[in-house]
């Protein structure tokens, strides 16, 4: 680089003063820097990121072209932060608040800022965007810039919507699922204090069963959806609306003025229902089938604060309705509810002669597991109650005995604990004691056990000499027998035994039943 100027004096001759400078290093220094501007350039030309800068000390923002491609409009520059404090701002309502807090944590010292939000496009549309934010600090130590990109993750956000959508929901009536409605109640529930009154519902079809069997599951789906429509148009949208399985709803209603708006929401879902009632096949001798529905409700806190213990009561309520005639709606009810189900006393009474709902052809076979839970649930003898239960399977199955049998702490042997004799069978309790596996049993009776526990001997004579010599006297020619485990360990077995001519096998295949030692719980 050369410098120089002329000077000119009267009498002398002209002269010219020059500095030539070597400037090869400052060029090439240019150089890369002008290849690199030109190099991040090319980069962000074959992105769709948006370059964005916030003046912290001026509160003005900057940001690249791509933003008005991206959105149709070029933002203001100038206060930005305080127009966003006044709503003012292309930024979501919504999304504002969380703008705010992550500006100003930048403002007061933090390096880094990582946010989503929603912008308005000129079409009135707003689009998901990502912001990353990085401070500059001064000298000083600081902050005079926020520097960054924003990144349009609208189609990856609306996605994840979707499969979350898809995931809280019922796909056939749109409802809340099962695990949905539960984990929204129960966050409902932690905010309640004891002072509000809240409630729960839960709703069954009458009859359904008999719809899917004449009409057909697709025609049955079509009646679960509309009904699904119907209740929901019933509360409000803040409430909690949800299939929990079948033709089985749950409603939770929260802050109510008082528990009398319960029965008359029922009372307009039941009516509601009722629209939809006759349904046939379009033959001339098509049976006529009515829908309705039974209603079972309890109310938060007078009878539960968890969902547990709403659930329950609300379920017992509900078994009061249908036990009731159906089509109704019953609250919860300490005394109403006492007599419906099997108490566990000194001389218990089984309920073996009841249906917890008639739409199924056997509807305690079909919830026989539920029953069995709500008699150990309501038991103050935990032995007693498991007396109850082996009485009630055995009615049901029409056998002869049915057993419980426990090992030793060291596995060599087992007892009978537990015996039901149906009537005019005798009790044989007292000669199944101390049983050795090895020695009674030639030590190979487990290898009669599949897989899932299950042992079903059609006919005792094939059994091996020493088992058999345990059964024959018993008077049995079939057996029917599962294990129970805890901790992956054996522990015991339970047993069916009949000298009936009914072939209980498969029926009761299903009740395979992993039974905690000493009974203090059921798993199924």
């Amino acid at each position: 680089m050369e410098q120089g100027r002329l000077t000119r004096q009267i009498g002398e001759p002209d002269t010219y003063c020059c500095i030539l400078a070597d400037i090869t290093e400052s060029k090439n220094l240019e150089e890369r820097l002008r290849l690199s501007l030109e190099r991040h350039q090319i980069i962000m030309d074959q992105t769709d990121d948006i370059i964005i800068e916030w003046n912290i000390e001026t509160d003005s923002f900057i940001c690249s072209p791509k933003w008005e491609r991206k959105f149709g409009y070029m933002p203001s520059q100038e206060k930005i932060l305080t127009r966003i404090l006044r709503g003012d701002s292309h930024i979501h309502p919504d999304d504002q608040a969380r703008v705010v807090e992550s500006l100003y944590s930048i403002r007061k010292g933090s390096h880094y800022a990582d946010m989503e939000l929603r912008i308005r496009t000129a079409d009135d549309r707003y689009l998901w965007c990502r912001a990353r934010l990085t401070a500059q600090i001064s000298q000083a130590n600081h902050p005079i810039h926020a520097i960054g990109v924003l990144i349009d993750i609208d189609n990856e956000k609306r996605q994840a919507e979707k499969l979350l959508e898809i995931a809280q929901h019922d796909s056939l009536t749109g409802l809340y699922n099962k695990g949905t409605s539960q984990k929204r109640i129960e966050e409902h529930l932690k905010s309640l204090d004891e002072h509000s009154c809240s409630a729960l519902m839960i709703l069954d079809l009458d009859n359904f069963k008999q719809i899917n069997d004449s009409m057909g599951h697709l025609f049955g789906d079509a009646i679960l959806i509309e009904a699904a429509q119907r209740i929901k148009k019933q509360f409000r949208s803040t409430d909690i609306v949800g299939r929990i399985g079948g033709d089985e709803f749950i409603i939770f209603m929260e802050h109510l003025q008082g528990t009398s708006i319960l029965q008359k929401k029922a009372e307009q879902v039941i009516h509601e229902l009722e629209k939809i009632q006759t349904v046939n096949n379009g033959t001339e001798n098509s049976p006529t089938i009515h829908l309705s529905c039974s209603v079972g409700a309890a109310v938060y806190p007078l009878h539960g604060k968890s969902f547990k213990e709403l659930y329950h009561n609300a379920d017992l309520a509900l078994y009061q309705a249908k036990k009731n005639g159906k089509n109704q709606y019953h609250a919860y009810d300490t005394s109403s509810t006492t007599e419906t189900f099997l108490r566990t006393t000194a001389q218990p009474v089984s309920y073996i002669g009841g249906k917890i709902d008639s739409d199924e052809p056997d509807g305690l076979l079909d919830r026989l597991a539920e029953h069995c839970f709500r008699i150990l649930y309501q038991a103050h003898d935990v032995e007693t109650a498991v007396q109850s239960i082996l009485e009630m399977v055995g009615k049901k199955f029409n056998v002869s005995r049915a057993y419980i049998f426990e090992n030793s702490e060291d596995g060599t042997h087992c007892c009978n604990t537990f015996e039901w004799c149906n009537e005019g069978i005798s009790p044989q309790i007292e000669n199944l004691q101390s049983i050795s596996y090895e020695e009674d049993l030639n030590n190979r009776y487990l290898d009669n056990f599949n897989e899932d526990g299950i042992f079903y001997c059609r006919d005792i004579c094939s059994l091996e000499e020493e088992p058999y010599a345990i059964l024959a006297p018993q008077g049995s020619n079939r057996s029917y027998k599962a294990q129970f485990m805890t901790t992956g360990s054996f522990r015991g077995l339970w047993a069916l035994t009949t000298a009936r001519s009914t072939v209980f096998g498969h029926r009761i295949k299903w009740m395979r039943w992993p039974l905690y030692r000493r009974f203090s719980a059921f798993s199924f």
